[in-house]
């Protein structure tokens, strides 16, 4: 087995894949909601049509969600990449549940497709990781304890619960970058092929992605010009990279093409967007909308609330972003040029996020735990930085070592309390005037709330928001449906998973942390296959 030379010499074990694909899917098996987000559920939908002839949009959701397309069906207005990977699993649900009646048979159905779509996901998101920081010339205890901060220190955790598009994307942005950096490695167009083919898929989910492709294509150039396969001297220099473009560019204009495919058969029109015929149709029954919706929003406003603001400050939800350039200042001179690439091209795209996004109406995607339209770039960076951590947190003083510490700790400490109660607990509380304005600061405190009983106290109302201050998770809700004895059952069975997780996780990361990295120089070279 060879994930872009994961299990090499001086790469991954299998043992090391086989334990974080294990970590990732018991992680998302366990806090798993066992029902798709709003979101999700749409997504689902379309998947499910495909094979049933049931409308992609139901008629009781008409009213306010769709676009009207040819014929006069309402389509939704997503791209259909993530349909896709829920497809397999829910051909599989609606046959096993088929002797099952009403909302029974409604609520397993989609049990069983969450339950095993997406911890799959949650397993190769880890892989992936690991795998892209061997290609960057990190060693396997060090992509390891990436790979697990990646799933317990930044907004992947809570992504894993809630299920949006959000972690298939930075799967296909962690195996776009590892790909394309194996190709600035070796040569090998192989690799570049598969990192293009996962970027390429990406353009179904969420047109722009066409950022990610052009973060991933200049990093790889970047890093290869510097020490890779188009470094001086290096023969063949111009041939390899037209080879390069030649196969990224055919691949992406095949995914482009069938996203336009889509767009025909939907909508009759393969120039404009989804989102564009949404609004045109919108403005049709809102006169008052502006005429730039939806991208109505002025730049500094939704630049500012993505970057500082307190209800959705990137620098709040990932607390590791500010880490990152202070590691990559004092660790000047010791940190690859691969590296330096990676973090440079996440900034900028990070960068290109916010500014694309700053100007949409809702530039939070508010149904979100922080703002969703960000997390690729910031996970990706939180990765680096852990990583770096991991490396050279020895050479660190006893101070800054202490604050790295605590970082990471506020930073998982975040990502767990996200998955205590239903994600739009604190924007309900927000609309109706109630709880500070600070989401992460609210969500401790409704921790709090829920365990002291003392609801009114901490400003809350028992019959409104507080109604969803119960734990989120699948065990929980089984309690509709299963007698007494049954459910305290599950729920032990669920107790014991999460005791379980946590003892090899930290046993893990306890063993792999007492090991010393050899020591290095500084490096500049890609690691060769």
């Amino acid at each position: 087995m060879d994930l872009f030379g994961a299990t090499s010499r001086t790469g991954l074990s299998r043992r090391s894949v086989l334990f974080l694909a294990a970590v990732g899917f018991a992680t998302a098996f366990l806090v798993s909601t066992g029902e798709p987000g709003l979101d999700t559920k749409h997504r689902l939908q379309v998947a499910h049509s495909l094979f049933t002839g049931e409308p992609p949009v139901p008629e009781n959701e008409r009213a306010y969600f769709g676009v009207v397309g040819r014929g006069g069906t309402v389509h939704a207005w997503f791209g259909i990449g993530q349909s896709l990977v829920m497809l397999p699993a829910d051909l599989v649900a609606t046959k096993a549940t088929a002797s099952l009646r009403g909302p029974v048979r409604e609520r397993a159905r989609l049990a069983l497709v969450m339950l095993t779509t997406f911890p799959v996901l949650s397993a190769l998101i880890l892989v992936a990781a690991a795998a892209l920081l061997v290609s960057l010339g990190f060693d396997e205890r060090e992509s390891v304890l990436g790979a697990l901060g990646l799933q317990f220190a930044t907004t992947l955790l809570p992504y894993t619960q809630v299920t949006q598009e959000n972690s298939l994307l930075l799967l296909a942005l962690l195996l776009g970058y590892a790909g394309h950096l194996r190709w600035a490695s070796t040569g090998r167009l192989a690799h570049a092929v598969l990192g293009s083919l996962a970027l390429g898929f990406a353009l179904l989910i969420r047109i722009p992605t066409v950022l990610d492709i052009a973060a991933v294509a200049a990093c790889a150039l970047m890093a290869s010009s510097s020490c890779g396969v188009l470094a001086g001297g290096q023969p063949n220099r111009g041939a390899q990279l037209g080879r390069y473009l030649l196969v990224s560019a055919s691949i992406y204009a095949v995914f482009l093409a069938i996203d336009r495919w889509y767009q025909w058969i939907r909508f009759g029109t393969v120039f404009s967007t989804y989102q564009h015929l949404w609004a045109q149709q919108l403005r049709a029954t809102r006169p008052d909308l502006p005429a730039n919706f939806p991208f109505s929003t002025p730049l500094s406003v939704g630049a500012w609330g993505a970057l500082f603001s307190p209800e959705r400050s990137v620098f709040l939800f990932e607390p590791l972003l500010v880490l990152t350039p202070l590691l990559l200042i004092l660790l000047r001179g010791r940190i690859s040029r691969p590296v330096q690439a990676v973090v440079g091209t996440a900034t900028l795209l990070l960068g290109g996020y916010v500014c694309f996004y700053g100007r949409w109406f809702d530039w939070s995607g508010a149904s979100s735990w922080g703002d969703r339209f960000l997390t690729g770039p910031t996970e990706l960076i939180a990765l680096i930085a852990i990583a770096l951590l991991a490396r050279h947190g020895r050479e660190l003083s006893r101070l800054l070592a202490a604050l790295s510490i605590a970082v990471l700790a506020l930073a998982v400490f975040i990502q767990l309390e996200s998955l205590a109660f239903w994600y739009l607990l604190e924007e309900t509380q927000h609309a109706q005037g109630l709880g500070t304005r600070f989401t992460v600061v609210q969500r401790a405190i409704n921790i709090a709330a829920l365990v002291s009983t003392r609801f009114r106290a901490w400003g809350l109302d028992p019959g409104g928001p507080a109604a969803e201050l119960r734990p989120n998770f699948f065990f929980w809700k089984l309690r509709e449906y299963l007698p007494p004895t049954s459910w305290s059952a599950t729920a032990a069975a669920w107790a014991c998973g999460v005791l379980v997780l946590s003892f090899a996780v930290a046993a893990k990361v306890r063993a792999l942390s007492r090991q010393a990295s050899p020591p290095r120089t500084r490096e500049t070279a890609l690691p060769s296959s």
